[in-house]
């Protein structure tokens, strides 16, 4: 498949994602310790998140601008007194979020985003593993994996494997709570 773009606002009904595909990534991508994580210690390390705006859904096409089944969460986040960085969040069809892409930003060239991320990817990485460790899908491998990117100081992927491990995390959760309730009559 060639590289995917992302473009504006879908343009034609047919070329709206799924909104329970839609609503299952933004689950995950809106939780507060998410986005601390994702702008504070990896895409603006040091900033002081102040706010976020959901900024829309974009398709996603491939190079010959033809819409892909893939779709992007844009979001605008806004740190310290000024600064601001707009993130698209990469999502397949079933809304499982598989990336990210800084799509503009404004600040200083020493806070562009990703600047500071290498020397804060072990902390990350030691975050992301103590996250891991509650998700039962997670193996040795990929525990290796996680090494290894730390080892590489490859921020962008570590964080784009945070995502699926935290959005893993947060759906094994709701579904125990779902059987919880079911078995016990609690909470419904």
């Amino acid at each position: 498949m060639a590289a995917l773009v992302v473009v504006a606002t879908a343009r034609a009904a047919w070329a709206q994602p799924d909104p329970i595909a839609v609503a299952r990534a933004r689950r995950v991508v809106e939780k507060r310790q998410v986005v601390k994580d994702v702008v504070e210690e990896v895409v603006q390390v040091g900033a002081s998140f102040t706010r976020k705006s959901f900024r829309g859904v974009r398709v996603l096409e491939d190079g010959e601008r033809q819409p892909t089944s893939y779709f992007a969460l844009d979001y605008r986040y806004r740190w310290n007194a000024d600064g601001w960085t707009d993130v698209a969040y990469i999502c397949d069809e079933t809304g499982v979020v598989t990336g990210l892409q800084v799509l503009d930003w404004r600040a200083d060239d020493s806070e562009a985003p990703f600047a500071n991320a290498p020397a804060n990817v072990a902390v990350f990485g030691a975050a992301l593993l103590k996250l891991a460790a509650i998700d039962r899908t997670f193996t040795p491998d990929d525990k290796a994996v996680v090494v290894e990117l730390v080892t590489a100081h490859d921020a962008q992927k570590l964080l784009t494997l945070y995502l699926t491990v935290a959005q893993r995390v947060e759906e094994a959760g709701r579904a125990d709570r779902t059987v919880f309730a079911a078995v016990t009559g609690h909470g419904q």
